[in-house]
């Protein structure tokens, strides 16, 4: 249901995709390792739990998105693809909530 992906883009920076349902529904802010990643994600799993810990947003066209953040330090993590609605929204805090801790790691690494 839930699995994490580790990303290198174009300037050698790391970033973490959560996939749900075979979709990438979330990008975490980018990090100067693989190891570094690793760490995030053990962060964004307990974060994830808490509902406090989404921080829900819109865009100037009117989208709304979600971002996450470690509520016991107080630092952003990533944020959430863009939804239509908020009804939609909700339904994908939920399902993070629900699948994220029991995530897998794909211990690839892929280029983006």
């Amino acid at each position: 249901m839930a699995l994490f992906k580790i990303f290198k883009d174009k300037s050698g920076q790391f970033r973490v995709f959560i996939k749900l349902n075979n979709r990438i529904e979330f990008i975490s802010i980018s990090r100067t390792s693989r190891h570094a990643c690793l760490e995030l994600i053990k962060r964004i799993k307990n974060a994830s739990k808490f509902e406090k810990a989404y921080i829900q947003n819109s865009s100037d066209c009117g989208s709304v998105y979600f971002s996450l953040k470690d509520i016991k330090k107080e630092v952003f993590l990533g944020d959430s693809i863009s939804y239509v609605n908020n009804e939609i929204l909700k339904d994908k805090i939920a399902t993070m909530q629900k699948f994220v801790i029991k995530a897998k790691i794909d211990l690839e690494e892929y280029s983006i």
